[in-house]
């Protein structure tokens, strides 16, 4: 049976696939013939899951889950997708299509990312990007075509923001194990965006996307990437090659990562920043599926669902063709089970014959041979897979959870570490020792405050958040000194919202921002004092600053370019068009505040949620006016670029 169509002609379309297929492309480094027989001998171990009637099922083989995805087994598995009950490629698609931007963003560093690259404050510091993303398993390519659109419309953006003073490529390597339909989709994606054809975006001649296929499995691939492979090529990156900063993702989507145990899963992951794939500066972004609704998970991995029949068939079909035995092909009865108590779904063939494989492996009538597995991982699941790995938390919304990669240390790196941590903590007490006094001072003067609208905080967490939108949690980490005047440093722990589903995005950081809290160490908390204590001389109180400004959170967050902040506040229903004493919306704040690539984010983020870009102030100002009189000319620049009208009085 052939599953693919073979194009006849593609060279004109710039396909692009090299082949890195290994003879054996296991974890093991067998070949998939030896990992077949061995996995069906079984190494003697019961395992079982508890049936809903109180009985045991129980197995000691197993066949690779890889074999499933041989021959046809891609296309079947695609067929399974697109089933109304399979919600994990629809609700993962959906991401895709609403954070692509901001993914875009993060990835780039081109105006999200406020703890891992410097922020570009003008067109003569910048430098060149050049992003190697590496997607393992890339499928059907819907997910990926919506990152790159993400992606090139964050690149024209900042080509227009930063007047082409910069370049900024992408170098998109598509992984998967079968040649012919991994070059045939990537032709179907080029002639989706043209643009991608010669890696080039339209009057951007140093800045684009370009895409390359890439056949074979992960370990291929991890073993390819280990040795400099897919990133190195140096004619695919910017031409300002003595001012550019390289960094990679890799994608690894599709909830395949839940595919091992929580401990195996970290044991992966680790390779990848102990063996040198992942630099400092680079990225994972990994899809988990943490449903445990059990009548909805059943349902997508149905034991009566004719597509995942076929699909389990195929793969017993293209077993029993690879060990030469065809009495492996026939006869046996997909099952799936939930297993409640390790919290996954179960998959596997029972057989409905007893059977002979070659000479030595005996299988009996009704027994069961493991397919394949599931875990449906909580957030605790999640937190030690990743803290396991090297992974901490970052910044999350609803959808995306954003971690940070921690080096590992040596025995000496820990001693020194633990001893950071300690003055850390003290200067923390110090710290809030400080603010309670003042805090206190400030309690004492609220009396003379003469307006309903103040911004006047009684603790430190509503310093940070505003009356009126103090969060259930801790403020996030990312609430820096330098935005908020109480802001307190917080505990890693509590450092985050609570996510609900699907993604981590890891970044690779240089082993000095190590700390309690992220980005913030025992001598900048002792800096951070020393400022406050600067900014709390009689002549210069807070009371005295802002007692009649009517600020809210929103208003400071924006004012000080803090897109995390800013995202935060607007999921809690921040009014965004709310007025301070002036009639500043904070839209206005922004624009008269700062001139650098966040200032622009926040504006766009501001006006996508709805703010007003044509309010005045009580002067009359909108904020085009404001950007203008300031000299802000990037923030002017994007609020055009929106449509506000420039003649507007």
């Amino acid at each position: 049976m052939d599953c693919h169509n073979h194009p006849q002609e593609l060279s004109h379309l710039g396909v692009d696939v090299i082949d890195i297929r290994s003879s054996c492309g296991t974890a093991t480094g067998k070949s998939l013939k030896e990992e077949i027989l061995d996995s069906i001998r079984g190494g003697g171990d019961k395992h079982c899951v508890v049936e809903e009637s109180g009985g045991l099922l129980e197995w000691s083989r197993s066949i690779p889950t890889g074999i499933l995805y041989e021959g046809c087994g891609i296309d079947l598995y695609e067929n399974i997708t697109r089933d109304p009950s399979y919600y994990l490629y629809r609700d993962e698609l959906s991401i895709f299509q609403e954070y692509s931007h901001e993914i875009a963003m993060l990835l780039l560093g081109t105006a999200a990312t406020r703890k891992g690259t410097k922020r570009i404050s003008s067109s003569r510091h910048a430098k060149n990007i050049h992003l190697s993303l590496v997607d393992l398993g890339a499928g059907r390519l819907d997910k990926s075509s919506c990152l790159l659109n993400g992606i090139c419309r964050q690149i024209e953006l900042d080509q227009t923001l930063m007047k082409g003073s910069r370049a900024i490529s992408t170098t998109y390597c598509a992984v998967d194990l079968q040649y012919e339909q991994l070059q045939s989709r990537i032709e179907q994606l080029l002639r989706e965006k043209p643009d991608l054809v010669n890696g080039r975006l339209e009057a951007q001649p140093h800045s684009g996307v370009s895409v390359r296929g890439v056949c074979g499995s992960y370990y291929d691939a991890m073993e390819f990437l280990r040795d400099g492979g897919l990133v190195d090529d140096s004619s695919r990156t910017p031409i300002y090659l003595h001012n550019t900063q390289f960094r990679k993702c890799l994608m690894w989507l599709g909830s395949s990562f839940t595919n091992l145990k929580p401990v195996q899963a970290a044991k992966f992951l680790r390779q990848f920043t102990q063996e040198g794939v992942l630099q400092t500066g680079d990225f994972m972004l990994i899809g988990i599926d943490r449903c445990r609704d059990v009548e909805k998970v059943t349902a997508a991995y149905s034991d009566t669902s004719e597509r995942w029949q076929q699909y389990i068939y195929n793969g017993l079909y293209t077993a029993a063709h690879t060990v030469g035995d065809e009495s492996l092909a026939k006869d046996w009865t997909y099952v799936a089970r939930w297993d409640a108590e390790e919290g996954r779904h179960v998959r596997f063939v029972r057989s409905d014959r007893h059977r002979t494989v070659l000479p030595d492996i005996e299988i009996s009538a009704g027994e069961h041979v493991l397919l394949a597995q599931s875990y449906k991982y909580t957030r605790q699941d999640a937190r030690g897979v990743f803290d396991m790995s090297g992974l901490t938390v970052r910044y999350d919304t609803p959808a995306l959870e954003i971690r940070q990669a921690k080096p590992f240390m040596t025995g000496n790196q820990e001693a020194k570490l633990a001893r950071r941590r300690a003055k850390n903590r003290e200067a923390q007490r110090r710290h809030r020792e400080a603010t309670k006094a003042k805090l206190a001072e400030l309690e004492r003067l609220r009396p003379q405050v003469d307006s309903k609208n103040t911004f006047l905080p009684s603790s430190p967490y509503q310093a940070a958040w505003g009356l009126n939108e103090t969060p259930s949690e801790s403020p996030p980490a990312s609430l820096d000194f330098q935005d908020f005047d109480f802001a307190l440093p917080t505990n890693e722990e509590n450092s985050v919202l609570d996510p609900h589903q699907w993604y981590s995005l890891g970044e690779s950081l240089p082993p000095n921002t190590s700390g309690d809290y992220i980005g913030t160490t025992a001598s900048s908390v002792d800096e951070t004092s020393r400022r406050h204590r600067a900014k709390l001389t009689p002549q210069n109180q807070p009371h005295t600053r802002s007692k009649s400004s009517g600020r809210s959170a929103l208003h400071l967050a924006a004012a000080s370019g803090n897109i995390e902040c800013v995202r935060a506040l607007l999921t809690h229903n921040a009014d965004m068009n709310a007025t301070d004493a002036l009639g500043r919306t904070p839209l206005h704040a922004c624009a008269a505040a700062g001139n650098t690539a966040d200032h622009v984010s926040v504006v766009q983020m501001l006006i996508e949620n709805g703010a007003s870009p044509t309010l005045k102030d009580h002067t009359g100002m909108g904020p085009l006016h404001i950007a203008a009189e300031r000299g802000n000319d990037l923030v002017l620049e994007a609020l055009i670029r929106i449509g506000v009208d420039v003649n507007a009085l």
